[in-house]
């Protein structure tokens, strides 16, 4: 039998200027958490993404999420509770530990589409409509 923690990617070390930060993947239940907290952020990004012809440079997510980001490099790096901190790191160190995190998060973007895309299908109404209350709760709790 595999050892799952063997099969885990490596974590990868990003230079934030006077230290180095060890970033991993975001884990799927920690995703779920920042796709409902975020979703107003989320859904401006992907229209973004669509209108820039499937393209979106992480410059301009910092520039237009700064929150999120820290919330991001926060938990792929171990360092919840420190998102005022984060967001005090240099921009393009911020972007660095992004591009980390996104390799790390999300090997396979065109899968992870497909499959995102075949699990919202699947879901039931009442489980979507769950989801979207759950969301507005977290929002609220955040102003």
């Amino acid at each position: 039998m595999a050892n799952i923690a063997d099969l885990l990617p490596l974590p990868v070390n990003v230079n934030l200027g006077r230290g180095n930060l060890e970033v991993t993947g975001v884990p799927l239940d920690k995703l779920v958490r920042l796709l409902g907290v975020y979703q107003n952020e989320i859904g401006q990004m992907y229209d973004e993404y669509k209108s820039n012809g499937n393209k979106i440079p992480f410059e301009r997510v910092l520039f237009l999420f700064p929150e999120m980001v820290a919330s991001i490099i926060a938990i792929a790096g171990d360092s919840e509770g420190q998102e005022a901190d984060i967001r005090k790191i240099a921009g393009p160190a911020q972007v660095e530990a992004l591009m980390a995190i996104w390799k790390l998060t999300v090997p396979d973007a065109k899968k992870l589409q497909s499959l995102l895309s075949e699990v919202m299908a699947l879901l039931p109404k009442t489980f979507q409509d769950e989801v979207q209350k759950a969301t507005k709760q977290a929002e609220a709790q955040r102003t």
